[in-house]
């Protein structure tokens, strides 16, 4: 299997480990994890009602360029994403915290 390949099944893989339903401590959520194969973007969601009300925030947003690079565009959880990726055999020099880095993609 080549780097690319490798890469995008390691983060695809490593998302659906996360799900949990139903979180324990929202009973009635739930985590979605949407994969664009075309486009390469790895995206997890946590939906549900608390207290009458509705919410939906994106965990994580990464994508996998064509160079195998991964691009970390939103954490918000405390994860260290970068060192699960590393543990998955991701190098950590194609790992780039695009959060605050996004001047540098778009140079790329």
């Amino acid at each position: 299997m080549d780097k690319l390949l490798k890469t995008k099944q390691a983060i695809a893989d490593w998302l659906q480990s996360r799900i949990s339903y139903p979180s324990k401590h929202y009973p009635h959520s739930r985590d979605v994890v949407v994969i664009d194969e075309k486009k390469e973007h790895f995206i997890h969601i946590f939906t549900g009602i608390e207290d009458g009300k509705h919410f939906h925030q994106t965990l994580f947003h990464i994508e996998v360029t064509e160079d195998a690079k991964v691009w970390i565009h939103q954490n918000n959880t405390d994860v260290p994403v970068e060192e699960a990726f590393a543990q998955k055999g991701i190098l950590q020099a194609d790992i780039i915290a695009a959060m605050y880095q996004k001047t540098e993609k778009a140079a790329a």
